[in-house]
């Protein structure tokens, strides 16, 4: 993330911009991709020798840190429920490439590790079935079945109204259609 001012620049100002700052590279971690760009090395693959590992630790001690102030006084006696839960997380991700990184990967595309991919999933079956909030396991099957020969189909819709996650699996299933 990169932050510009333009004219005079309080320091008053100075902790939002850390802490945006702070936050900014911690959503990177989580969604790294194959290719990102060269001024962003959290968004690379997690990798043993990336920086995602160190920023880990000094991000935990952050998330701990952090003060939600009211009238200028801290508004939290105690850390609150989502610094708890982004510090879990983070202990998570560190178990986790501990555990996967020794038997067979190489590396990690930590985006591929969201709730958002499964929420797209069920709101293309929810495009077929329109306000049917009780599907029967037939109806979910033959909405998920029709929402992948549908893709394969469309492919001109792709990365319409969302940003490309590089998956390979369905481009290769497309390319038999073709």
């Amino acid at each position: 993330m990169f932050v510009f001012f333009v004219g005079e620049f309080s320091n008053e100002y100075m902790p939002v911009v850390v802490f945006v700052e702070d936050v900014d590279k911690l959503l990177d971690n989580f969604n790294s991709v194959k290719r990102a760009a060269p001024c962003k090395a959290l968004r690379s693959q997690l990798r043993d020798n990336s920086p995602h590992i160190g920023h880990w630790t000094k991000a935990s001690v952050g998330i701990k840190n952090w003060i939600f102030l009211k009238d200028g006084k801290p508004a939290f006696m105690k850390p609150t429920p989502s610094q708890n839960e982004w510090i879990i997380t983070v202990g998570a991700f560190q178990n986790m490439w501990r555990t996967l990184k020794s038997p067979a990967f190489d590396y990690l595309e930590t985006r591929s590790l969201s709730q958002g991919h499964l929420e797209n999933t069920f709101s293309v079956i929810r495009l077929y079935f329109g306000s049917n909030s009780n599907l029967t396991v037939g109806q979910f099957v033959d909405a998920l079945k029709t929402s992948i020969i549908n893709e394969l189909a469309c492919t001109g819709l792709h990365n319409a109204n969302c940003e490309g996650d590089d998956t390979e699996l369905l481009d290769y299933l497309n390319s038999l259609l073709k």
